[in-house]
């Protein structure tokens, strides 16, 4: 199962196009593959040689969850972003990512740790990406455990309130320190 996800399937700069261009290239792998969306506005074109299951938009993070760690790849090959919230999902979830090397991915998805870095647009290095991954079920799953380990070190939740804690108090001590004195005349 190759999972994709963004709030809006079609729009462009989550690169759902370069998936479908990058499967197009995997016909001839004779890997058996099922593509699956989860977002508005899926354009999928009919002519893909593998089962398409859209399941719209998903608000209950219970059943998100289960998606993300049913699928065996999330396949993320976006244009620009800061550091998607869907690939932390992903990773959290023990599902290695396949993405392009841009923007705040990289810190995420480390190439060949917790994933696959694609280079940037390049169709043919998503599609090797996602052959690797998808035609090697042990690599797959350390992978897979690399991420859930990335994951409870890295994004544990009380892990990061105590750096916003540790923030706050940094910007508390510089504030205090950088505030002018006031004469009491």
């Amino acid at each position: 199962l190759i999972l994709f996800v963004a709030a809006k399937v079609s729009n462009r700069r989550k690169g759902f196009n370069f998936l479908v261009d990058a499967l197009r290239l995997l016909t001839a792998a004779d890997l058996d593959l099922d593509l699956v969306t989860i977002g508005r506005e899926p354009e999928i074109p009919k002519d893909l040689p593998y089962n398409q299951h859209n399941f719209g938009h998903v608000a209950d993070e219970s059943l998100l969850a289960k998606l993300f760690a049913a699928a065996d790849l999330f396949v993320f090959p976006t244009l620009a972003d800061n550091q998607p919230l869907v690939v932390i999902e992903a990773i959290a979830c023990g599902t290695p990512v396949v993405s392009f090397d841009v923007g705040g991915v990289p810190e995420m998805v480390r190439h060949m740790e917790t994933g696959y870095l694609a280079r940037y647009k390049d169709v043919a290095d998503l599609a090797a990406g996602v052959r690797l991954l998808a035609g090697d079920l042990e690599l797959r799953r350390q992978l897979g455990e690399n991420c859930r380990r990335v994951a409870i070190r890295e994004h544990d939740v009380r892990l990061q309130a105590q750096r916003y804690m540790d923030l706050y108090r940094q910007l508390d001590r510089t504030w205090a320190m950088q505030k002018p004195q006031i004469d009491k005349e």
